[in-house]
């Protein structure tokens, strides 16, 4: 059976921005988006504008992609049409 996990784009972001304000370690959160065989975000075209929420979205990725796991993002827009998004975010999304 396989591990899936679907998450908002704002539970990720308020969890996310919740323990870092906390002075808590993410790796909880880490933990339980890089270990699922499929990851489905939905309405990334949120993903807050801080880079340390685009850093942790992007290293969850790119370690889930490089292990060949599922990743279903769902948004109102391409991912071109993301300006909110750092250009390597796009860039990925535009590329799978």
């Amino acid at each position: 059976m396989a591990n899936v996990l679907f998450m908002t784009t704002e539970q990720f972001t308020n969890e996310f921005i919740t323990l870092l304000s906390a002075k808590k370690s993410p790796s909880g959160l880490r933990e339980r988006m890089r270990n699922v065989d499929v990851l489905i975000m939905d309405d990334i075209q949120f993903l807050s504008k801080t880079n340390a929420t685009q850093e942790e979205f992007f290293h969850t990725f790119n370690k889930l992609h490089a292990e060949n796991k599922q990743i279903v993002i769902t948004s109102d827009k391409p991912p071109r049409e993301l300006k909110t998004l750092e250009e390597r975010i796009r860039t990925r999304l535009n590329a799978v």
